[in-house]
């Protein structure tokens, strides 16, 4: 089995409002991502920074929560290396909190597979990522500068036909364009 870590530790500028705390379903997306990811995997660890007080009452009691002190002045993979070296070796599914709730069935597809492996449509990477326990390792005693896209080089592709897994919640006028999008075309859950 494999953890997750959600990234929640940015300071929402373009939104101007903690992309987190956005109600999708009577909960907050971080709500809906502990709920969605939760039972898929061993340890689940968010990583906030920016309104993390605020935050932590979007996090379940047995759900890692950890604050990124540094958050306005250090990136994702910063975070993702506080998360990390948080838990005990082995894979980590990826999930920045900015992106729509993912599906249980492309979660256990990703989690299927060994190594690191990269959810895609029409040939477009997307998110969530996986990483494989190797990366992990080299991520616990190398937190690389910049983002971890050079990383995921050799990352295995999961072609989809979730056309959500390219989307990214930037700014308010994304997030209507999203909800509308889910309303006519995404299954429940």
């Amino acid at each position: 089995m494999a953890s997750a870590v959600i990234l929640a530790a940015g300071g929402s500028r373009r939104m101007g409002f903690p992309k987190a705390m956005l109600e999708y379903r009577g909960k907050s997306l971080l709500a809906r991502q502990c709920e969605i990811l939760h039972p898929l995997v061993e340890r689940l660890v968010v990583v906030s920074g920016w309104a993390s007080t605020r935050l932590k009452a979007h996090v379940p009691p047995d759900i890692l929560h950890i604050t990124n002190h540094e958050w306005y002045r250090t990136g994702q993979a910063d975070s993702l290396c506080l998360a990390i070296k948080s838990i005990p070796p082995g894979r980590m599914l990826v999930l920045p909190v900015d992106v729509p709730v993912p599906s249980g069935q492309l979660i256990e597809a990703m989690l299927s597979r060994e190594g690191s492996v990269v959810p895609t449509f029409r040939g477009k990477h997307g998110h969530p990522v996986l990483l494989g326990r190797d990366l992990v390792e080299t991520l616990r005693h190398h937190c690389p500068a910049g983002g971890l896209g050079n990383l995921l080089g050799d990352a295995q592709e999961l072609e989809t036909g979730e056309a959500w897994v390219l989307a990214n919640i930037n700014g308010p006028a994304d997030w209507a364009r999203w909800l509308l999008w889910n309303r006519q075309a995404r299954p429940r859950h």
